[in-house]
């Protein structure tokens, strides 16, 4: 009689981990892995997954292959934040296998950027000719004005305002 061995089953992974980039607001972070899982998150368990000093706790959810795991505060301070899970403490549905070693990654927050505004306009005062007009923002902006970015800017008469195709049509 032949014995069949079982197909070696590949470990449970982590293949996935949102946000990938730097955010102003670290509100939810989405672990997905190789398979679907499982986890006991009950009061003891909790603190062994730990989302680094500028969270005051958070929530566990668990769906499928995912883990989301929401900060009861959403993380607003710019910093990098570690989050921790313990070996062991996330096992695959199927078969109780655990995911073998702790598992850290770093997400960054940066600090949210002012809103651009405009900070004065020259001339500011009536005159016979004018030729030109300085624009001044609240920060260093950058960009390419070529003719076919142009119809999102108007000089002109205030009774001849226009938009869009309307002012490319007039200038050309």
């Amino acid at each position: 009689i032949a014995t069949v061995k079982p197909a070696p089953v590949a470990p449970l992974e982590i293949t996935d981990v949102t946000p990938a980039e730097a955010v102003e607001t670290l509100s939810e972070i989405v672990i997905t892995f190789s398979d679907e899982i499982e986890g006991t998150f009950d009061m003891m368990n909790m603190t062994q997954i730990y989302l680094g000093s500028g969270s005051n706790g958070c929530s566990f959810v668990v769906n499928g292959t995912t883990l989301t795991i929401t900060p009861f505060s959403a993380i607003t301070a710019a910093g990098d934040y570690a989050l921790v899970i313990p070996a062991g403490l996330i096992t695959r549905k199927a078969d109780g296998s655990a995911v073998s070693s702790n598992k850290e990654y770093t997400f960054t927050v940066e600090e949210a950027l002012a809103e651009l505004t405009i900070v004065s306009v020259t001339p500011t005062e009536a005159v016979e000719s004018l030729s030109e007009v300085v624009v001044t923002f609240s920060d260093e902006i950058e960009g390419t004005f070529e003719s076919t970015a142009m119809d999102q800017i108007y000089l002109g008469r205030t009774e001849e305002r226009c938009v869009g195709e309307e002012c490319l049509a007039r200038c050309r």
